[in-house]
């Protein structure tokens, strides 16, 4: 990737999601270990963007927000989101969403 690259906005942004069945370990009885699916969404860039939610049911139907680092200390996000759906994310935050449906 060549230096010039890295100033635009989009390419200071990442995406992640974690399947909570894509576990390998293996509980203390044998049994297979599965948490709940999660999309992490960080962006060092200065400006706010927006990011898609994963639009294929197959990864969640409903997301809730669970962390965003731009809101003041104790507060606690306490909003849902379809799949497919845009959210917006401060410059220089992290947010954190968790598969409910």
């Amino acid at each position: 990737m060549p230096d010039e690259s890295w100033d635009h906005g989009f390419a200071r942004s990442l995406a992640i999601f974690l399947s909570g069945e894509g576990i390998h370990s293996i509980g203390e009885k044998g049994e297979q270990i599965v948490d709940d699916n999660f999309y992490l969404i960080f962006n060092a860039h200065y400006e706010g963007l927006e990011f898609v939610l994963p639009k294929k049911k197959k990864y969640g139907r409903v997301w809730e927000k669970v962390i965003d680092t731009d809101l003041d200390g104790g507060d606690t996000p306490n909003e849902t989101y379809t799949a497919g759906s845009g959210v917006q994310i401060a410059g220089r935050a992290i947010q954190v969403y968790r598969c409910i449906e």
